[in-house]
């Protein structure tokens, strides 16, 4: 995890073997994007496997206008 910049270790005390691991700002939102998918997860199991694929193209025709309009999703407000 520290390798694909999800976490750092960070020292307590100086020259001290105890460390404290945080989370950097990737990691941050990697643990966004895996609440937002499992409430989505969660909110679909309701769904047809009909309705889901509906749902999917739907969806994905409207994040490219969006897109396209360069009003794509996470841009600024």
């Amino acid at each position: 995890m520290e390798r694909d910049g999800l976490i750092k270790r960070i020292r307590v005390k100086a020259k001290s073997r105890l460390l404290k691991l945080a989370l950097t700002d990737k990691g941050r939102e990697l643990l966004k994007v895996s609440r937002f998918s499992d409430g989505m997860n969660e909110v679909s199991s309701i769904l047809t496997e009909k309705e889901l694929k509906q749902l999917h193209a739907v969806s994905g025709r409207l994040l490219t206008k969006l897109k396209r309009e360069g009003n794509a999703v996470g841009d600024s407000c």
